[in-house]
């Protein structure tokens, strides 16, 4: 049996996890088992060494400069070879889930940055001289609700695609989920949204959040919460993502810090000013506490904080 095998099976068995995980990732794992195929496809499990996976994560590393794609694609083989191995229960892959439980490889450095409140006042102040007000709201409730993107703005996917999630608008073959609609706040502002990551409910009182309210002039009486002026319809994620760039680099925004730093920028704040881990945790919806200490970026003010008491004592 050759490893394209294993991938196969990974993709058309019905009892194959590939087949329980969103649209979104399942087109994320199709990219990396396509690289797998081109390195790996041809080769027969049982030839299939340690030094075999060692070499082919350095031609994925290209020099260290790919880190974070080495590692999405060793994640991917050790989930193929993991479904060769309980699933089909093929004995080679019983064997090379042995040695991948073995080997360590490098992986992204936890990113430190984050997006202040000024920087993300400015931004807004940027996108509303050009008229996009919609973004500069979905930037407040981003910032002041510590919510993803993909919550804030939601995300277009195929009709048939997600069959448990309705679609809320639909146009051209794709249909529109996930985000933030009108009807999830109340009279006296209270937003009620389910994460798209864990399903989980949160509740926020929006007369509370500062940026949102000064940004709340723009928002619709019904419907999608953020729509691109453009189509009257909301947002794509690439062209949200394309404008924001382009709106933080009129604000003088560094080009490491991104959008997506907002969350972590609203939870590093959070436990720089007090809050315990268990409240910013369940402010962000994690399962755990140590995805939540994950998020926070504080670690020079902490480190700080801690001498100067010890200076004080």
């Amino acid at each position: 049996m050759i490893f394209l095998d294993i991938i196969a099976g990974y993709l058309s068995d019905k009892h194959s996890p590939f087949h329980k995980v969103r649209y979104a990732t399942k087109r994320s794992y199709c990219r990396q088992l396509a690289r797998l195929r081109d390195d790996l496809g041809d080769r027969e499990l049982s030839t299939l060494r340690a030094r075999d996976f060692i070499d082919v994560h350095e031609k994925w590393m290209a020099g260290g400069a790919h880190v974070p794609m080495a590692h999405s694609l060793a994640t991917m083989l050790r989930i193929v070879i993991g479904f060769g191995a309980t699933i089909l229960e093929e004995p080679e892959c019983q064997r090379l889930r042995g040695i991948l439980a073995g080997l360590r490889f490098k992986t992204p450095r936890k990113r430190t940055l984050i997006i202040t409140d000024n920087q993300v006042t400015t931004v807004r102040d940027v996108m509303s001289m050009w008229d996009y007000h919609a973004m500069a709201l979905a930037c407040a409730v981003q910032s002041d609700c510590g919510l993803r993107q993909k919550d804030v703005i939601g995300e277009w996917i195929p009709v048939d695609a997600d069959p448990e999630t309705p679609a809320i608008v639909v146009a051209d073959g794709m249909k529109w989920v996930r985000g933030i609609t009108r009807e999830e706040i109340s009279d006296d502002l209270i937003l009620t949204h389910k994460t798209s990551k864990r399903g989980q409910v949160l509740s926020f009182d929006l007369k509370k959040c500062p940026a949102v309210n000064e940004e709340w002039f723009s928002a619709p009486p019904s419907g999608p919460l953020i729509i691109d002026p453009e189509t009257g319809l909301p947002y794509q994620a690439w062209k949200f993502r394309r404008l924001w760039r382009e709106f933080a680099n009129m604000a003088g925004v560094p080009k490491g810090v991104w959008n997506m730093d907002a969350r972590a920028g609203r939870i590093t704040e959070l436990l720089a000013n007090g809050a315990t881990l268990e409240d910013a945790r369940k402010f962000a919806g994690h399962e755990q506490q140590t995805t939540t200490s994950r998020y926070s970026r504080g670690n020079d003010a902490a480190i700080d904080r801690v001498l100067s008491m010890r200076g004080k004592g």
